[in-house]
Protein backbone atom coordinates (compact mmCIF):
# COMPACT_ATOMS: atom_id res chain seq x y z
CA UNK A 1 0.00 0.00 0.00
CA UNK A 2 2.49 2.14 0.95
CA UNK A 3 4.16 1.66 -2.63
CA UNK A 4 1.24 2.82 -4.24
CA UNK A 5 0.67 5.50 -2.06
CA UNK A 6 4.64 6.62 -3.14
CA UNK A 7 3.79 5.93 -6.98
CA UNK A 8 1.07 8.15 -7.15
CA UNK A 9 2.09 11.30 -4.69
CA UNK A 10 5.62 11.23 -7.36
CA UNK A 11 2.97 11.08 -10.28
CA UNK A 12 1.10 14.13 -8.83
CA UNK A 13 4.15 16.08 -8.10
CA UNK A 14 6.05 15.44 -11.76
CA UNK A 15 2.64 17.30 -13.48
CA UNK A 16 3.24 21.00 -14.32
CA UNK A 17 1.20 23.55 -15.15
CA UNK A 18 1.56 24.30 -18.50
CA UNK A 19 4.01 27.91 -18.82
CA UNK A 20 2.94 30.68 -21.28
CA UNK A 21 5.11 33.11 -22.02
CA UNK A 22 5.26 36.30 -24.65
CA UNK A 23 6.75 39.18 -25.99
CA UNK A 24 4.89 42.07 -26.23
CA UNK A 25 6.46 45.39 -26.87
CA UNK A 26 10.06 45.02 -28.55
CA UNK A 27 11.06 48.21 -27.71
CA UNK A 28 10.80 50.24 -30.65
CA UNK A 29 7.89 52.72 -31.80
CA UNK A 30 5.07 53.44 -29.14
CA UNK A 31 1.96 51.53 -30.57
CA UNK A 32 -0.73 48.76 -29.34
CA UNK A 33 -0.19 45.26 -29.17
CA UNK A 34 -2.67 42.39 -29.09
CA UNK A 35 -2.30 40.03 -26.29
CA UNK A 36 -4.70 37.26 -26.48
CA UNK A 37 -5.52 34.53 -23.81
CA UNK A 38 -4.94 31.42 -24.01
CA UNK A 39 -7.50 28.95 -25.80
CA UNK A 40 -10.14 27.41 -23.49
CA UNK A 41 -9.52 29.92 -20.87
CA UNK A 42 -6.02 27.43 -19.58
CA UNK A 43 -4.19 30.94 -18.70
CA UNK A 44 -4.31 33.51 -15.86
CA UNK A 45 -5.01 35.92 -19.26
CA UNK A 46 -8.80 35.07 -19.92
CA UNK A 47 -9.96 38.36 -22.19
CA UNK A 48 -7.70 39.48 -25.25
CA UNK A 49 -6.99 43.22 -24.86
CA UNK A 50 -4.85 45.45 -26.73
CA UNK A 51 -1.45 46.79 -24.57
CA UNK A 52 -0.65 50.01 -25.14
CA UNK A 53 3.58 50.11 -25.66
CA UNK A 54 5.26 53.26 -25.09
CA UNK A 55 9.01 53.85 -27.16
CA UNK A 56 12.20 52.11 -26.09
CA UNK A 57 10.26 49.91 -23.52
CA UNK A 58 10.63 46.03 -24.14
CA UNK A 59 7.78 44.41 -21.78
CA UNK A 60 7.04 40.10 -21.50
CA UNK A 61 4.96 38.57 -19.56
CA UNK A 62 4.43 34.95 -18.31
CA UNK A 63 1.52 32.90 -17.08
CA UNK A 64 1.71 29.62 -14.52
CA UNK A 65 -1.56 28.11 -16.24
CA UNK A 66 -4.21 29.83 -14.33
CA UNK A 67 -2.72 30.44 -11.34
CA UNK A 68 -0.50 33.59 -11.91
CA UNK A 69 0.99 36.04 -14.61
CA UNK A 70 4.44 37.89 -13.75
CA UNK A 71 5.73 40.69 -15.96
CA UNK A 72 8.67 42.36 -16.56
CA UNK A 73 10.06 45.25 -18.71
CA UNK A 74 12.90 47.47 -19.30
CA UNK A 75 13.61 50.42 -21.11
CA UNK A 76 16.56 50.39 -23.86
CA UNK A 77 17.70 54.20 -22.39
CA UNK A 78 17.64 52.84 -18.89
CA UNK A 79 20.16 50.11 -16.50
CA UNK A 80 17.15 48.69 -14.05
CA UNK A 81 14.56 46.08 -14.57
CA UNK A 82 11.23 46.41 -13.22
CA UNK A 83 8.89 43.27 -13.10
CA UNK A 84 5.62 42.57 -10.43
CA UNK A 85 3.58 39.19 -10.61
CA UNK A 86 -0.34 38.32 -9.51
CA UNK A 87 0.80 36.47 -6.49
CA UNK A 88 0.91 39.72 -4.47
CA UNK A 89 2.98 43.19 -4.20
CA UNK A 90 3.55 45.98 -7.03
CA UNK A 91 5.71 46.63 -9.80
CA UNK A 92 9.18 46.96 -8.31
CA UNK A 93 12.85 47.42 -9.02
CA UNK A 94 14.80 44.38 -9.68
CA UNK A 95 17.66 45.11 -10.07
CA UNK A 96 20.47 46.81 -12.76
CA UNK A 97 20.62 45.53 -16.22
CA UNK A 98 23.71 42.73 -17.43
CA UNK A 99 25.21 45.48 -19.77
CA UNK A 100 24.86 49.98 -19.32
CA UNK A 101 21.63 49.76 -20.85
CA UNK A 102 19.12 47.25 -20.82
CA UNK A 103 17.99 45.00 -23.65
CA UNK A 104 15.58 42.03 -24.45
CA UNK A 105 17.38 39.31 -22.31
CA UNK A 106 17.14 42.07 -19.18
CA UNK A 107 13.51 41.94 -19.81
CA UNK A 108 13.22 37.94 -20.03
CA UNK A 109 15.29 37.78 -16.61
CA UNK A 110 13.02 40.42 -14.91
CA UNK A 111 10.40 38.22 -15.56
CA UNK A 112 12.03 35.55 -14.08
CA UNK A 113 12.89 37.50 -10.88
CA UNK A 114 8.83 39.07 -10.69
CA UNK A 115 7.90 35.04 -10.91
CA UNK A 116 10.38 34.14 -8.58
CA UNK A 117 9.82 36.57 -5.85
CA UNK A 118 6.17 36.66 -5.55
CA UNK A 119 6.96 40.30 -6.16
Amino acid sequence: MKLIQTILAVGVLSISVSAFAADVCDGKAAGTQPVTAVADNAGFIINNFDMKCSANVILKYEEDGTASVAVGAVSVKGNRMFGGSSEGGAVRDLDACAEKVCDDADAGTAVGKAAGSGS
